[in-house]
């Protein structure tokens, strides 16, 4: 999978887009006009991995957004439980940028928060309650953020955007077989 950001468009308007993708001249799989949304992102990897790899039956690929915590909570209520969830998260961890690590949830803080990322609390707590009190299997593949901004802005840094298509892989090898 290869997603193509540019700004092309931005500096010279020729309307580049998914269109123009060809085998010879531009051997993409899809194309994201920068500044690159994140969500955006995310979706355009759940849909590559629905259509570029197999995906069995008894797998199901979510994109969340930021909803992540409002699915894990509903799943420790509902009465049917998957036997695995798998997130995939950037974080900074001092790592290398771009680096993917499957870190401990035990490591991840336990004091109560009110932030809604993954590897704040409560998030955090809800993983160890879907693995501790629901017996499922709780894995994280995090990529190491390249840096930490005073402001949250679109897109991300290369070697993220460089990791994405390394998760994709290692996901589909590890679980779509």
């Amino acid at each position: 999978m290869i997603l193509m950001l540019t700004a092309v468009n931005t500096k010279f308007p020729l309307g580049f887009g998914p269109k123009d993708i060809d085998d010879r001249w531009l051997p993409v799989t899809d194309f994201l006009e920068k500044p690159v949304d994140f969500d955006v992102l995310i979706c355009k990897v759940a849909q590559h991995l629905q259509r570029d790899f197999k995906v069995p039956a008894e797998i199901c690929v979510l994109d969340t957004g930021t909803s992540v915590r409002e699915i894990l909570f509903d799943t420790i209520l509902s009465d049917k439980k998957p036997s695995k969830i798998i997130i995939i998260d950037a974080m900074d961890c001092g790592r290398k940028p771009g680096e993917l690590f499957s870190p401990d949830i035990d490591s991840f803080p336990k004091v109560k928060l009110d932030d809604f990322s993954l590897h704040q609390v409560p998030t955090s707590n809800l993983l160890r309650e879907l693995r501790d009190l629901c017996g499922i299997e709780v894995i994280v593949v995090a990529c190491q953020v390249a840096g930490t901004c005073d402001s949250v802005s679109p897109g991300f840094s290369e070697p993220v955007g460089e990791a994405v298509e390394r998760a994709v892989e290692m996901l589909a090898r590890e679980y779509f077989k």
